[in-house]
C-alpha cells in the first residue's frame, strides 16, 4: 500500500506499506530503512522492487512472515531533520547546517544515513553494491591502504570504537577522495 501523511509540523511524507494478505490480530512491525545501494531513485520502492545487494525483494518476504512492514521515503526523512533543531526555535524554515543545530540519524551499526550535509551519508559503490570506505583519520587509512584489501575486507577485522580520540585528523587523501560519509565506529576525529 503506498500511503501519505502529514507530521504535526506540516512536513508531508510518503510510505510504502506491505503486510500479510490475510491478518489475523495484532501483528509485529518493523521500519525499513532502504539503503537503495546508490540508486537514489528507487528510494522507499526498495521494498518492493529489491536492489542487486539483496536476494529478492524484502516486502513480499517479510509479509510472507508475518511482519508489517513500513518504509518512508529518505528524502523526507531529510526534510524533517534537515530543519529539526535542539533549541527552544525547534523548527527552522530551511536547512542550514552552517547553524550547528540540526539532526542526523545513524544506523544500527554507525553508519550516517541521514544529515543536513547530504556528503556526510554513508552509501554503497554501486558498481560492487559494498559500503563505500568512510572518511578515515590518517592512521587508519595508511593501514587499510597498505593492506591491499577492499574496505570491507579490512573493517570486518577491526574492532570497533578502539581508541578514539579528538587528536587525530583525517587523512588528506581520505578527504580528498570525495567520500567523506560518517561511520561513527571509525569517526577518530
Amino acid at each position: 500500500e503506498r500511503l501519505a501523511f502529514e507530521t504535526r509540523d506540516g512536513v508531508r511524507v510518503r510510505g510504502l506499506l506491505t503486510r500479510p494478505a490475510e491478518p489475523a490480530g495484532r501483528l509485529p512491525g518493523m521500519l525499513y530503512a532502504h539503503a537503495h545501494g546508490g540508486d537514489f531513485a528507487l528510494g522507499m520502492d526498495e521494498l518492493l522492487r529489491g536492489r542487486g545487494a539483496l536476494l529478492s525483494p524484502l516486502g513480499p518476504v517479510f509479509a510472507a512472515e508475518g511482519y508489517v512492514t513500513l518504509a518512508l521515503d529518505h528524502a523526507h526523512l531529510m526534510a524533517f531533520t534537515d530543519t529539526l533543531r535542539p533549541t527552544s526555535e525547534r523548527f527552522a524554515p530551511i536547512a542550514d547546517p552552517a547553524s550547528g543545530n540540526y539532526a542526523f540519524i545513524w544506523d544500527d551499526e554507525g553508519h550516517n544515513i541521514s544529515h543536513a550535509r547530504d556528503y556526510f551519508i554513508h552509501g554503497y559503490d554501486p558498481a560492487t553494491g559494498e559500503r563505500t570506505v568512510p572518511w578515515l583519520d590518517r592512521e587508519l587509512y595508511e593501514a587499510w591502504r597498505g593492506s591491499g584489501q577492499s574496505w570491507p575486507a579490512f573493517s570486518a577485522a577491526l574492532t570497533p570504537y578502539q581508541d578514539q580520540r579528538l587528536g587525530r585528523e583525517p587523512h588528506p587523501e581520505s578527504t580528498a577522495s570525495g567520500l567523506v560519509g560518517l561511520d561513527c565506529r571509525f569517526l577518530d576525529f
